[in-house]
């Protein structure tokens, strides 16, 4: 039994995990409650976000931090008030990341980590602890040990191990076969909202026309078969439309499942997202101000049986890069939060189309 592509039912799902009003297609946001801190944690962040100096603070986080390892909080509060001791900073996110639950933190560490690591004076310190919390994860949560090979990809692509790093990014699940429609007009980000373009243009996103035009921002635009997406799955759309900034653009695929099937979709997206199922707009967000992690949202999907389409609607602002990446998961989201060896990719029940965009033949 296998899936080749992605479609789903969704259910939202509030901030206490209770079940909401039920829409439609299927598919559900899952938000991750954040773990209690100590209250030296959370005086520490009061501290931590005010002006002025921040002496003093570091005790308080390292206390916390020895207290409770796996409290995220704790950790990212650490690295940021020890000023300048980078290897115990990095150190500290890596106990926590190893050891916490799953938390909106998550985000957080990513960036934390990714960040301390290009201060690392030696950044193969970096990489050989990644390679060692990878080889023995313990129980680490599942969607932990993804994050860790994230980062492991980057560490080992700034030791210049590119071989390594592409081997390792080959095993993540990301989604690299897209169809892509842009640029459209996004300047001073007035695109996002309907029009009578977009009303019309998203009610086709599932199974689009390749041959049709549509009025982009310099002129006349088709779908495209996008077949620039590196090893890392991320999709820079700031470098392949032009111009490169403020943009409106679309991202589909197709997903074909053999039976009804649960699974989990992570996103990373700079700039302004929607995502679709089916024609169906399931969930949106604001990221202009925020920086590019490949674990920011993650949402349940309920694959039905047969042909299923999977859509991003993404917008850039004039500062920022416009950068995507999505992560098929082959497990139930309730999974992601447990123990457990990562399924290798391209040997579960969910596959994404790579002929997605393709002339296809009947047999």
């Amino acid at each position: 039994m296998r899936i080749v592509v992605i479609l789903a039912t969704l259910f939202l799902i509030s901030a206490n995990g209770s079940q909401a009003e039920e829409k439609t297609p299927a598919g559900s946001f899952l938000f991750y409650e954040k773990s209690a801190s100590s209250a030296e944690v959370e005086a520490g962040w009061s501290a931590l976000l005010q002006p002025g100096s921040i002496s003093g603070i570091e005790s308080e986080f390292r206390s916390a931090h020895e207290q409770n390892p796996g409290d995220f909080a704790a950790a990212a509060g650490l690295a940021l008030s020890i000023q300048g001791k980078y290897r115990e900073a990095a150190n500290a996110n890596l106990v926590a990341l190893k050891n916490a639950a799953t938390s909106p933190w998550l985000e957080l560490q990513s960036s934390r980590v990714e960040a301390l690591r290009q201060y690392l004076e030696k950044p193969e310190v970096l990489a050989t602890a990644l390679k060692e919390m990878l080889s023995q994860p313990g129980r680490m949560p599942l969607i932990n040990q993804i994050l860790c090979r994230c980062l492991y990809y980057e560490a080992l692509l700034s030791t210049h191990r590119h071989e390594e790093a592409l081997s390792e990014a080959a095993a993540l699940p990301f989604i690299r076969d897209w169809l892509l429609l842009g640029p459209l007009d996004n300047r001073e980000k007035a695109g996002f909202d309907n029009n009578e373009q977009i009303s019309a243009l998203e009610q086709t996103l599932a199974n689009p026309d390749m041959d049709k035009e549509y009025g982009g921002r310099s002129g006349k635009i088709r779908w495209l078969r996008l077949q620039t997406i590196p090893a890392r799955g991320v999709a820079d759309l700031s470098a392949l439309l032009q111009p490169g900034m403020e943009n409106l653009a679309y991202l589909t695929t197709r997903i074909i499942a053999d039976e009804d099937t649960e699974a989990a979709l992570v996103i990373g997206a700079t700039g302004r997202a929607s995502v679709f199922l089916n024609n169906f707009e399931i969930a949106g967000w604001n990221g202009y101000q925020m920086r590019y992690a490949p674990i920011q949202r993650i949402f349940k999907l309920r694959f039905s049986k047969g042909e299923n389409w999977l859509s991003l609607k993404l917008a850039g602002d004039n500062i920022s890069p416009l950068l995507c990446s999505a992560m098929l998961l082959p497990v139930p989201p309730a999974d992601l939060e447990k123990s457990g060896e990562m399924p290798p990719t391209g040997k579960h029940q969910v596959k994404h189309d790579k002929n997605v965009g393709k002339p296809t033949t009947q047999a």
